[in-house]
């Protein structure tokens, strides 16, 4: 009996992994619209890319060997992060052809049988290895460490950065894209100082920061950001890093990032706060950072209209699809805290640029970036996902 009944309070004390709601799942795609998950650490990885341990790519010019070599590598990473594909909240899917992502989602079908499908979004651009796909995750893990964890770096991948980082429960900070310009160097090396200047305003500590995302105009120039992540670090551990392609006429690299809030934050009365930060002009369409400070967080799959050849027909019925998402989410345009936006065309940008404030509060629109690509999934021009919190 004594030895029952201390099993019985083992089991009662083991961290338990956090019960994900599924909105609008999707036998056919193995993903769900949305994902609402709680107030509890988890694992943002880099870019799974479908290498083996020498950073040889398996499977070239085979589809289905490169994606079941991905979920083998992202397997062993979410393990090391004390997590599992059962907990996936967001799969962000680079693909470098449209023609590959109805044979992923045949593939996501059979992996998520279950009720609980992740959120996903795909991004089309040529990646910088020579790879077909590759993916960055988030999912629950068990870590209980009440400060940032990393976990090994990506020497298979010839890179600097580290395979995945553990955001703990509490407060998270979302810095929206920012750019300096110039060539790629200086203009990495300068975006990167005023990132700092932000964090230290915000009083986060860069050993906080939990995944960068770069976008770059070519990511076949990955080490010299590389290099500059690497001076700019020191000697704390470089965060996982995503890099995509984009297209740019006025900047060779724009750096987001999210990390963990001071713990201050999570005694605030309102679950996101909306934040301008020094030296920088505020924007109707956008804020310069957020803090989502506590409460359920709701990630949400890309949203795509289905307008032909019209990128306001195409937003606004983004918007609205949206709308009724963070209904059955339980959220709503106040609790916006990150957004991504996505276009084709200059008419998709400046879409985006008119139809936001319509449907944002003065000062709490969602922290953002906005990039352009050559192509979007079934050619739409305009696209957007968004991560916001439970009211």
């Amino acid at each position: 009996m004594k030895i029952f009944a201390f099993a019985l309070l083992f089991i009662a004390l083991m961290p338990a992994y956090a019960q994900l709601k599924s909105i609008e799942p999707s036998a056919q795609t193995g993903t769900s619209a949305a994902v609402v998950v709680d107030n509890v650490p988890l694992t943002h990885t880099s870019q799974v890319f479908p290498f083996n341990k020498a950073g040889d790519i398996i499977g070239k010019n085979d589809i289905h060997a490169q994606i079941r070599q991905v979920f083998k590598n992202a397997e062993v990473i979410l393990e090391d992060s004390n997590s599992d594909f059962d907990h996936i909240v967001k799969l962000n899917i680079h693909v470098s052809s449209e023609k590959y992502i109805p044979q992923i989602k045949r593939q996501l079908a059979l992996k998520f049988p279950g009720k609980t499908k992740p959120a996903v979004t795909y991004l089309i651009y040529k990646l910088w290895n020579g790879a077909d796909i590759a993916m960055d995750i988030v999912a629950v893990s068990k870590t209980t460490k009440k400060n940032v964890r990393y976990f090994s770096k990506n020497t298979a991948y010839r890179s600097f950065t580290t395979k995945a980082a553990v955001l703990p429960a509490g407060g998270v900070t979302y810095i929206s894209g920012q750019a300096i310009k110039g060539p790629l160097q200086p203009g990495t090396h300068g975006t990167l100082q005023q990132l700092d200047a932000s964090l230290k305003y915000l009083g986060i500590d860069k050993r906080d920061v939990v995944q960068i995302r770069a976008f770059m105009n070519t990511t076949a120039d990955i080490n010299v950001v590389e290099k500059e992540l690497a001076a700019y670090f020191g000697e704390a551990p470089i965060p996982p890093v995503v890099y995509v392609e984009w297209l740019s006429k006025e900047y060779e690299i724009e750096i987001e990032l999210i990390a963990a809030s001071p713990k201050a934050t999570t005694q605030r009365d309102t679950i996101v706060t909306f934040l301008d930060l020094p030296g920088m002009a505020h924007s109707p369409v956008y804020s310069k950072a957020t803090q989502l400070n506590f409460g359920k967080r709701v990630y949400f799959s890309a949203l795509y209209g289905t307008t032909l050849n019209d990128a306001n027909a195409q937003t606004e019925e983004i918007f609205l699809v949206l709308k009724n998402l963070m209904h059955a989410a339980g959220c709503d345009f106040t609790h916006l805290a990150k957004a991504t936006y996505f276009h084709t065309t200059d008419a998709g940008s400046l879409a985006l640029n008119t139809i936001r404030p319509q449907y944002y509060y003065p000062k709490q629109a969602p922290a953002a970036s906005k990039a352009m690509f050559k192509a979007l999934p079934d050619g739409k021009m305009v696209g957007m996902d968004m991560i916001g919190a439970a009211k």
